[in-house]
């Protein structure tokens, strides 16, 4: 059985389905400290907004101590039960000092830091033709000047298979890569694109904070599809559509194990 939110916006109608059938993951249980300066903390979060409108701007403040590889702005939607979409958008943080090894630019950051981002309340669609579905994009951990998303590429002869898109910051699609049996597993670009006529379902994760054991659930989501036309897809932004969202950091420390810590809001 798959639950299925819709709504309309900007003269489309947007979807999000999540799968009820698979029993959820759970994200982990309570990790024993970071290495280094020890468990990753945020005594302070502070959001700050000029209007909570679609025109609106958040100003996002935060404090964090320890051992830090990469911190990340992120914005999920709300829904029933607790349930969070996203990410709705998901921007890295520039550490204060950056090192190069092997030709590789690695951020450093230090014991303690006071952060600062800043999110205009927009949404990427995913366009093909006349057909739209949300696309939640991601920055690509192979190229900082790209965003990359999750989907399921369906063929003309019914051919499912999971693939990464990669675009550039105005949106164009610059190359899909082919990936596993699971979105997570690695994959390779072949030098293929869509054909007229195929399909793309976007993909994204739902989460949930049990808040008895502190754990975050996930379980699997995806938008309506979209049918390819003779030009390749791209994304487009369009205002936030009104509703509940929660803002907040996504921090992975050195062993790469997420922290998260969000303050909801609404957009009227």
């Amino acid at each position: 059985m798959t639950w299925t939110q819709e709504l309309e916006w900007h003269g489309t109608r947007l979807t999000l389905n999540r799968c009820e059938s698979e029993p959820d993951a759970q994200a982990g249980m309570p990790l024993p400290p970071a290495p280094g300066a020890g468990a990753i903390r945020l005594p302070a979060m502070y959001l700050f907004t000029d209007g909570l409108t679609v025109n609106g701007t958040m100003h996002l403040e935060a404090e964090v101590t320890g051992s830090m590889a990469s911190v990340y702005l992120d914005v999920l939607r709300e829904s029933d039960a607790g349930w969070l979409a996203g990410p709705v958008c998901r921007q890295e943080l520039k550490p204060p000092v950056t090192r190069e090894i092997g030709g590789v630019k690695i951020p450093v950051w230090g014991d303690s830091n006071r952060l600062s981002a800043v999110w205009q309340p927009v949404i990427r669609l995913l366009v093909s033709g006349e057909d739209t579905a949300w696309g939640f994009v991601q920055p690509s951990k192979s190229n900082r000047e790209e965003l990359c998303l999750h989907a399921m590429w369906v063929s003309t002869n019914n051919e499912e298979q999971p693939v990464r898109l990669y675009f550039a910051a105005d949106g164009t699609l610059n190359r899909m890569a082919v990936l596993g049996n699971s979105d997570d597993l690695p994959g390779g670009s072949r030098g293929v694109f869509p054909q007229p006529g195929d399909q793309f379902i976007p993909s994204f994760k739902w989460l949930r904070l049990d808040g008895e054991t502190g754990c975050w659930q996930t379980a699997p989501g995806c938008t309506n599809a979209i049918t390819i036309t003779q030009q390749l897809p791209h994304l487009e932004e369009v205002p936030a559509p009104a509703g509940r969202y929660q803002i907040g950091l996504l921090i992975l420390d050195l062993d790469g194990q997420p922290h998260r810590s969000y303050i909801p809001f609404e957009i009227s």
